[in-house]
């Protein structure tokens, strides 16, 4: 078994103590699971375990966590359609708009991935990736004046922002978030 003592027996009581958890708890153990694997750069096993998560709970996270991979792996209309969903459930999520249309931008569909992108915008004003992307795009469906003056907003922003205040802290040392 597990390499605990247990051998197979001790697994098989793991997996049925597992699996009368809520279907809450399952898909946030697959979810942490996903991102672990995410981080390792196993993306396949990864989005393996974000789709679990996300059918035993639906949650935005895990869909996005789902898209993410599956861009990685080029595998680009399941990426767009867990992207779409995750925007059902949360429509201001700025990464899935900004991953969307990066799939969206690989099948040619410049609109759309502009509209996702102006969305982002919309949300997160100051998302550098969004502002970026659609720079390239409006450059791409030739509006090449719209591309500069929008680059240069989000430059003419950055440099107006005040520095950030000092990092709060707790009895003389950091917080950690």
């Amino acid at each position: 078994g597990g390499g605990d003592g247990r051998g197979a027996a001790g697994e098989a009581e793991g997996e049925s103590a597992a699996k009368q958890k809520s279907p809450v708890v399952m898909a946030m153990m697959h979810y942490k699971w996903a991102s672990f694997m995410q981080r390792a750069g196993q993306h396949d096993k990864a989005a393996e375990h974000f789709a679990k998560s996300a059918s035993q709970w639906r949650n935005p996270r895990a869909l996005f966590g789902l898209g993410t991979c599956l861009a990685r792996l080029r595998r680009r209309a399941e990426a767009e359609k867990a992207f779409v969903e995750a925007l059902s459930l949360a429509p201001t999520m700025v990464g899935a708009h900004v991953n969307l249309a990066s799939v969206l931008l690989a099948r040619g569909a410049h609109e759309e991935a502009a509209m996702h992108l102006e969305r982002a915008l919309a949300v997160e004003p100051g998302s550098r990736e969004a502002v970026m992307n659609l720079a390239n795009v409006l450059r791409n469906l030739r509006r090449r004046e719209e591309a500069i003056e929008l680059v240069w907003r989000y430059i003419d922003a950055e440099e107006q922002q005040l520095p950030p205040p000092p990092a709060p802290t707790l009895f003389g040392g950091r917080l950690e978030e």
